[in-house]
């Protein structure tokens, strides 16, 4: 008869659910298959059954030391009053759309909860008088809802007060709760800076200037931070045949300038001290000069290929015609050429060496010694021409890890080899708790200058609401909270972000969204909001787990960004694709039309963890549901639909993944036929490859050992009307059935999206 009120909120814990008698571990992850996880609303919410009794039990390991269910933040109550814990409200602010985003999290009032209406008030923090009001209706079990407050004359540090009412269906006063919120200030640099221009939370303008006349001047421009400055020398007005020249700070030898391959703009970057620096200024008359403050923008790794091998070879020349007038930094595991080593080396550009981390996945932490004896020997320390290493990874780990490993890093700091290099840590969020034993690890980091990968491999989301939601919760609130716990976080912090474009494993998770506007999103609300301001770094997680295309975008990401420090979007198109209708098969054969060749040879098909054997990444079960097509022998069957919206003449992909779900293990190449109408097809960025699972991602029966096989399709294609028929059939022609007679062909992941024209 007591209404049992019911809050899970917690940071590295381990939680187990039992539903109605189902076991599930890790909130959707079948029992002996979790992994720890911080369960969303979303999750939690998939498994109650409303207005039904429900069975949970719910055991709490407490693995980090951070507390246990009597302690906050986790709640495990009964007693209404103790509801003031209840998170009901989260606000995220966009300042480029000046939005306020009230997130509603209604999870924690609990299954008996009434239908009603929940009312949001919005005030002048200090007024009692609402500026603005929103009614949002509480029927159908929903627990998760957002509203909007549109401020388009908002100033800059304004603070509000949101409230928020939720009233039964009597008009009954239920619950009630409130929230602070400060409209951001637009960073500037402190006044010894002089003037300059802050373009974005990446790029600053120091200089810039049409150049006269003379042959030679000598310039002076202000450095506000430690770190990377470009120098741009772009053509107004025709070059003569004698190469413009820049000497900075006195040296003798002009700056390396390396050709922008699309506008020829000649740059060069450079790693400057703080400060005032001096410029002389050589053969520039006609020419428009730009110096600039810019991130330390990483590409990694080099050499290394893709796991695909039709996506072609990430060699050198390919990296000149792509990437390497957008970064400054590559990463790499050794094995470079001497001559394109020396070549980025003389540019004042940087290498560093990725490193191992021992005692990562022991339950045993290492001993000191070890760990910097491991270090000290990589050949980013003892080689004096790169500057540094990168440490693969650190996560929640235990406080006597963490102590061997600061012992190790500040041991490594005192090695002569060591002067002058950076420390470089990839790492999960180690401040999301100020419990964490990373706590001391991350202040000794900030405190010796070394720097932070913040590993933000972020999959795509339903929707764009969604899609946007998600990063201001990922992105935006943890990195406030981190900043917070961890002063002088954001100067030091490299966000990395995810290629994982394509198999073995891939946040393109949704083949009903686009992904390189997703990694679009992610770079705009990093590079505009004020959260971010400071922020040291970029980088793309990694080059071998990218298909071509990826590559390519992410450093045209990097240019408009990071280099030009541009504030709107690079890309208008759409985040949700138009093209096609249930691209996974998530909702059975809406929205195909289906030929099969006899009864039963096309049906709906099921199979727990398949989406990721596919490679999706993280665990999902979208992508578990496919299409099943048995091929027989009286002919072959097809399916169809139309494929919209498409802008004649423009590059598209298609790709699709499928399988035999009858033999995984087998390892083969799948007759399947899919034809585009009134398309070009590009043939020579046309293929299918077969490949087994990512060893991260095994599935009972299948392993590193046993492996499942998974054959990956794409086409690129120019299509010459908004229209055209997609057809595909499991015979190899429609005289050739291309493979055995009975075999099943399962088939999903089907996504047409915009393609970058090379």
């Amino acid at each position: 008869g007591k209404p049992t009120w019911l809050l899970l909120a917690g940071v590295n814990n381990t939680y187990v659910l039992f539903c109605n008698g189902e076991h599930v571990n890790s909130f959707g992850e079948p029992a002996g298959r979790g992994i720890a996880v911080e369960p969303t609303a979303a999750e939690l919410t998939s498994y109650l059954r409303y207005g039904e009794r429900n069975l949970i039990a719910i055991q709490v390991f407490d693995r980090g030391d951070t507390g246990g269910v009597w302690l906050k933040p986790c709640v495990l109550t009964t007693e209404l009053e103790k509801l003031n814990a209840v998170r009901v409200l989260s606000p995220y602010v966009l300042y480029e759309e000046k939005d306020v985003v009230m997130q509603v999290d209604l999870l924690g009032l609990g299954n008996e909860r009434p239908e009603g209406k929940l009312i949001l008030h919005l005030f002048k923090k200090g007024s009692d008088t609402a500026i603005a009001e929103q009614e949002l209706p509480l029927k159908g079990g929903a627990m998760l809802d957002t509203a909007t407050f549109h401020l388009p004359n908002v100033q800059d540090g304004t603070r509000y007060r949101i409230g928020t009412t939720v009233m039964t269906g009597e008009g009954k006063v239920y619950f009630q709760s409130s929230v602070d919120v400060q409209w951001p200030v637009r960073p500037v640099w402190p006044d010894e800076g002089g003037d300059l221009t802050v373009r974005n939370n990446f790029v600053t303008d120091l200089l810039v200037s049409h150049i006269s006349s003379v042959s030679s001047m000598q310039s002076t421009f202000f450095n506000p931070r430690e770190g990377w400055v470009l120098f741009s020398v772009v053509e107004s007005a025709q070059r003569g045949e004698v190469m413009p020249s820049l000497y900075a700070d006195g040296e003798s030898e002009p700056l390396i300038l390396r050709s922008e391959p699309s506008t020829g703009a000649l740059e060069a970057m450079r790693y400057l001290s703080k400060g005032e620096h001096r410029l002389r200024i050589v053969n520039c008359a006609g020419q428009n000069l730009i110096v600039r403050a810019v991130p330390e923008l990483f590409y990694g790794y080099h050499p290394s290929g893709p796991q695909i091998p039709a996506f072609g070879t990430y060699d050198w020349a390919y990296l000149k015609r792509n990437v390497l007038s957008h970064v400054n930094t590559i990463v790499t595991s050794g094995g470079v050429a001497p001559e394109e080593f020396e070549e980025w080396r003389r540019e004042g550009r940087k290498w560093i060496v990725g490193a191992g981390l021992p005692g990562m996945q022991s339950n045993e932490a290492p001993a000191p010694e070890d760990v910097y004896k491991s270090w000290s020997q990589n050949l980013g320390v003892t080689d004096p021409l790169y500057g540094g290493i990168v440490v693969d990874e650190f996560l929640l780990n235990s406080p006597a890890h963490y102590e061997s490993w600061t012992k190790a890093v500040k041991r490594l700091h005192e090695d002569p080899n060591f002067k002058g290099k950076k420390f470089y840590a990839y790492c999960s969020d180690l401040c999301r708790d100020a419990h964490l034993p990373s706590i001391p690890f991350v202040q000794a980091l900030i405190g010796m200058g070394d720097r932070f990968a913040l590993e933000r491999y972020l999959p795509e989301q339903p929707t764009e609401r969604e899609a946007q939601l998600f990063l201001l919760e990922k992105l935006q609130r943890d990195h406030a909270m981190s900043c917070e716990r961890a002063p002088g976080w954001a100067e030091q912090l490299v966000f990395c972000f995810g290629y994982f474009s394509a198999p073995p494993e891939m946040l393109n998770t949704n083949p009903g969204a686009d992904y390189r506007v997703w990694l679009d999103m992610q770079y705009h609300l990093v590079a505009t909001d004020p959260t971010f301001w400071g922020t040291y770094g970029i980088m793309e997680f990694v080059s071998s787990y990218a298909d071509e295309e990826m590559i390519r975008w992410a450093a045209k990401l990097y240019r408009h960004y990071c280099i030009e420090g541009n504030r709107n979007r690079l890309t208008e198109d759409p985040y949700e694709l138009p093209h096609l209708v249930n691209p996974d098969f998530a909702n059975g054969d809406k929205g195909w039309d289906l030929e099969p060749a006899k009864s039963g040879s096309i049906t709906p098909g099921y199979m727990e963890g398949y989406s990721w054997l596919e490679g999706r990444y993280p665990r999902t079960r979208q992508g578990d549901h496919f299409l099943r097509i048995t091929r027989a022998a009286s002919g072959p069957n097809r399916i169809r639909q139309i494929v919209k919206k498409l802008e004649p003449g423009r590059l598209y992909s298609f790709k699709l993944i499928s399988t035999d779900p009858v033999q995984l293990d087998k390892q083969q190449t799948l007759a399947l036929s899919i034809q585009l109408g009134n398309v070009e097809i590009l043939e020579d960025k046309t293929f299918q490859h077969v490949y087994p699972n990512c060893s991260a991602h095994e599935w009972a029966p299948y392993n590193s050992g046993h492996p499942a096989y998974l054959n990956y399709h794409r086409l690129v294609f120019r299509p010459k009307q908004e229209t055209s028929e997609l057809v595909i059939s499991d015979w190899a022609s429609p005289t050739d059935p291309g493979g055995p007679v009975g075999q099943t062909i399962g088939i999903n992941f089907i996504e047409i999206q915009p393609y970058l024209e090379p």
